[in-house]
């Protein structure tokens, strides 16, 4: 048990008083697009070295949800009262929310104290091992894929609920067209109609290579369209609006030379641009001195105000610089804060919960209220975790430690936590 782990973090353990402080748009670049239903004409072509492969194939029809009335959730592999490990925690509120446990879908309404299965009736092959990626818009909204031994097939269906998951509904057949040995899913939810769904493929013969196809929905998970195809290195996406989003990428081995950058689409991921990054003014050379600086963790909180980490590194893995980095104008200037030399970016979550206040989590927990200008610390854990907040004071964490894990909640920004001890309602 975590217990004993647990236990040895001080319960009511004061902030910490330390605090660091802070110190274009390029060329246009086109997805190409199966299957897209848009009328918007997009900017022009401009080749480069970044350009996505693959080349426009005749229009698909969005994935539509089938005429069939919605199934009912899966039988229940857990029993009344059985203790539940789970693998990943998504609350809505401080009450309501949806578990994973494996292949399992569950939901909450006391905090993550008691679950109810709610798991879609997704065809599971005897001795594969299945993985769930999920969005959940809210409390009574859910949208589901599977992976299959680490594998997202064409055929794959995105399962949808609009009643806590006590019924579901399939798509048609994803039919996407990535690539790969290992596949994963990414979410970007704007609200419980819209959203999107990047099935991202990879491969490591002769070189990491990548693949990934971009999906929109408009009627809260009903129907998928396929946007387009692309082949970088995506870690997180984010869309502020129907319109504007972003992507961060990472790549190492048979890396890509403008790794410094993130892309933005303004016309809902049809096109792409580079929003190249100014190197920080206290440290010039840092593109240059690193053999890699990957992005991840986007926030896209509004059309104008983003947020993500850059993370520098030499490979193989010898040290690493994490910087934050900003704007408040949409990407025409940016600024950048040096961040603790123990922060790792990809092992750190970083979540906005507006402009100005946002949370640095990892073995180490920071607070902002200055949009991420200055960071004070928080605490010092030892897990890893998997967090999630439903406001600025109150979150969940999936922590783990070697081959234990435990749902641990916190009601102070991470300042402590508490270990609960979930288990399936009665």
């Amino acid at each position: 048990m975590l217990k004993k782990w647990l236990a040895l973090i001080p319960v009511l353990c004061l902030t910490a008083c330390g605090v660091f402080s802070l110190d274009v748009q390029e060329e246009p670049i086109r997805a190409s697009a199966p299957g897209s239903t848009r009328t918007s004409t997009p900017s022009p072509v401009v080749t480069g070295d970044f350009m996505p492969t693959g080349s426009p194939t005749p229009t698909i029809s969005p994935t539509a949800r089938p005429s069939e009335p919605p199934a009912l959730a899966a039988t229940p592999r857990f029993r009344p009262g059985e203790s539940l490990l789970l693998t990943e925690v998504h609350m809505v509120t401080v009450d309501q929310g949806w578990g994973i446990s494996g292949p399992s879908v569950l939901t909450t309404a006391d905090g993550g104290l008691t679950w109810h299965e709610v798991t879609p009736p997704q065809d599971l092959p005897a001795g594969v091992e299945a993985r769930v990626f999920g969005a959940f818009p809210g409390n009574q909204s859910a949208w589901v894929i599977y992976s299959l031994d680490d594998y997202i097939a064409p055929d794959a269906v995105v399962w949808s609920t609009i009643d806590g998951g006590r019924t579901w509904r399939a798509s048609a057949p994803l039919d996407h067209q990535t690539v790969g040995h290992v596949s994963r899913a990414i979410f970007s939810v704007l609200n419980e109609y819209t959203g999107w769904l990047m099935v991202s493929g990879s491969s490591v013969a002769a070189g990491q290579r990548h693949s990934n196809q971009l999906f929109e929905t408009f009627d809260g998970g009903a129907s998928w369209t396929p946007v387009g195809l692309n082949e970088f290195g995506v870690n997180g996406i984010a869309f502020a609006n129907p319109q504007i989003g972003w992507m961060t990428m990472e790549c190492s081995g048979d890396c890509h030379p403008n790794a410094n950058q993130v892309v933005a689409t303004m016309d809902g991921g049809m096109v792409w641009q580079y929003r190249s990054l100014p190197e920080p003014s206290y440290e010039q050379k840092l593109f240059s001195e690193y053999e890699y600086c990957n992005s991840y963790q986007v926030n896209g909180l509004d059309p104008l105000t983003v947020r993500f980490l850059v993370s520098c590194y030499d490979y193989p893995l010898t040290t690493m610089v994490t910087y934050l980095y900003l704007t408040d104008n949409g990407g025409a200037d940016w600024s950048s804060a040096l961040l603790p030399a123990t922060v790792d970016g990809p092992q750190s979550a970083l979540i906005f919960f507006d402009a100005e206040h946002g949370l640095l989590l990892g073995r180490e927990i920071y607070r902002t209220n200055d949009g991420g200008r200055s960071w004070w610390h928080v605490k010092d854990v030892t897990w890893d975790g998997q967090f999630n907040f439903v406001d600025e004071r109150n979150g969940w964490a999936i922590a783990r430690l070697g081959e234990s894990s435990a749902l641990v909640r916190t009601h102070d920004r991470g300042a402590t936590w508490e270990e609960l001890t979930p288990h399936i309602a009665p």
